[in-house]
């Protein structure tokens, strides 16, 4: 039975669904499912990169990597000039979300597909740049005549073109072997035919692969790695901030609370049961001025990125968020509060259950 359903802004009907067609006509190749996720010290450990509130123009998943001897990279146009304003401008590549990557997740939960994830080994130096960029000789080298820099023919890490030139390449071989770059999140990429599924989702260099034919998904990796050298990380358990845990019952979503407990001093604090005191209300005037309101926006920025899997605080965090300017004591033991709910319940998270299907329910308030 088909129902519609009325909000006061959007309008759900349960019968359309992204690619219903597709699934109601497939007769996907049967895929087993992987086990129930250990702990292992192979090299599929997670790389982790904690939550923080590093500025956009940096890519938090380029913080670990190698640098090269030679950092000091300067831009020319006519004249060599190491100055800021000489440095193109940076133009962030399309960024991922986590709720593509939780909707990734739920489809491969309810379809039975695997979930795999892939990793690109020095995924920067593979394009080369678009525009002239030289680099200072590094400390040591005696080049046979003063006064002469590197061209950079490839992107480093570091860059500040490197993420986008990377992005370019990666798009343009995919759309070669027949992807799709989804309009609507351009860290996606879809193959959709008659008879197969298959989606990507890209951040930098890390990717999660699944879909319901087994032939093009071994396809599509043997072509990444005549590309790009990739690694292969078997079923994925981490990526970015999130822990996927599979099990017989579906798909077990967390994110890892360790680093925030741990810069907020916070390991050995006491718990609480309620995000909240009962009874207790945040208002804009009660208590005094914090003198510096950076670790409470650092904290609250942070929480708001835990609540993509703990939709429990998210009522909170929303009104937590609005007092980033003029922040009060009273703001900050409501945030404290927080912290020691979330010690007490941090092996809580998104639970996908193989039982239930990809249609939307909708609850709405009609007072």
């Amino acid at each position: 039975m088909n129902l519609l359903f009325h909000s006061r802004d959007v309008i759900f009907h349960e019968g359309i669904f992204p690619f219903n067609h597709v699934f109601a006509q497939t007769t996907p190749t049967p895929v087993p499912l992987p086990p129930l996720y250990a702990d292992s010290d192979d090299d599929t450990s997670p790389r982790t990169i904690p939550l923080s509130t590093t500025p956009h123009s940096i890519h938090p998943a380029s913080l670990d990597r190698e640098l090269p001897t030679a950092t000091d990279v300067i831009s020319q146009s006519s004249q060599i000039d190491p100055s800021p304003s000489s440095v193109p401008a940076y133009i962030p590549p399309p960024r991922r979300n986590l709720s593509a990557i939780l909707k990734l997740a739920r489809m491969q939960v309810e379809k039975g597909w695997p979930l795999w994830q892939l990793y690109v080994n020095n995924a920067f130096p593979h394009r080369h740049l678009d525009e002239e960029v030289f680099m200072k000789l590094p400390e040591g080298y005696v080049p046979a005549i003063s006064g002469h820099v590197c061209r950079l023919k490839r992107s480093l890490y570091r860059l500040k073109q490197a993420s986008q030139q990377w992005n370019i390449e990666l798009t343009a071989k995919l759309q070669d072997f027949g992807y799709i770059q989804c309009p609507h999140d351009h860290c996606l990429f879809l193959k959709v035919t008659s008879t197969c599924f298959v989606g990507l989702l890209v951040y930098v260099d890390d990717i999660l692969l699944t879909g319901n034919f087994e032939d093009e998904t071994v396809a599509v990796k043997g072509y990444l790695h005549s590309l790009f050298a990739i690694k292969d990380l078997g079923f994925a358990k981490y990526f970015l901030s999130l822990e996927l845990a599979r099990s017989a019952h579906g798909l077990l979503v967390t994110q890892t609370l360790t680093n925030i407990f741990k810069d907020a001093n916070f390991l050995e604090a006491s718990i609480a049961s309620t995000p909240l005191p009962p009874g207790f209300h945040i208002v804009v005037d009660a208590g005094s001025l914090l003198p510096d309101p950076g670790p409470y926006r650092q904290l609250v920025g942070r929480l708001l990125y835990l609540g993509f899997t703990r939709q429990d605080i998210s009522f909170v965090l929303q009104q937590l968020n609005q007092f980033l300017q003029h922040t009060r004591s009273s703001h900050w033991d409501a945030t404290v509060h927080v912290l020691r709910y979330l010690k007490g319940t941090s092996t809580l998270g998104l639970f996908f259950p193989f039982s239930h299907t990809l249609q939307p329910s909708v609850f709405t308030d009609a007072s």
